[in-house]
C-alpha cells in the first residue's frame, strides 16, 4: 500500500511537471487539446476541474457541450469542440464522450454507412 505522504510527493511532482509542460507549450505559440473520453462524464469532469487547479488556469479552458442541447441540432457531429479550440499558448481540455456515443448510435441504427464513416474519419482527423 502506497503511504499518504508518498501519494502527496507524487501529486506535487505531477503538478509541477504538468506546469513545465504548460510553459513549454506557450513557448511553442501552439495550443493543445486534452481529450478525456469515455462514459464515466462525471469523473471526466472532476478530474478536468483537478487538472484547472494544476495548470495556469487563466490558459486554460474547459470544453463539456451538452450533446442533447438545441443549439447543436442540425450541426456537425464536432461542431461544439471547434469553437473552443486553443489559441496559441493555451490549453483546452475536452469532456467527450464520442466513442461511446457512436458506438451507442451505431448499435441502435441511428447511425451506419457512410454517415458512421465519415464521423469515425472525423474524430480521427481531430
Amino acid at each position: 500500500m502506497v503511504s499518504r505522504s508518498a501519494l502527496d510527493r507524487a501529486r506535487s511532482a505531477l503538478h509541477l511537471r504538468l506546469l513545465a509542460a504548460q510553459r513549454r507549450l506557450e513557448s511553442t505559440g501552439r495550443g493543445a487539446v486534452i481529450l478525456l473520453g469515455g462514459n464515466d462524464r462525471l469523473g471526466a469532469s472532476a478530474l478536468a476541474n483537478q487538472l484547472t487547479e494544476w495548470f495556469d488556469s487563466r490558459r486554460v479552458r474547459i470544453c463539456a457541450p451538452d450533446g442533447a442541447a438545441a443549439e447543436l441540432r442540425g450541426r456537425p457531429f464536432l461542431w461544439p469542440y471547434w469553437q473552443d479550440m486553443p489559441a496559441k499558448g493555451r490549453l483546452t481540455i475536452v469532456v467527450g464522450d464520442w466513442l461511446t456515443r457512436t458506438a451507442v448510435q451505431a448499435a441502435h441504427d441511428e447511425i451506419s454507412g457512410d454517415a458512421l464513416r465519415v464521423r469515425l474519419k472525423s474524430l480521427r482527423t481531430f
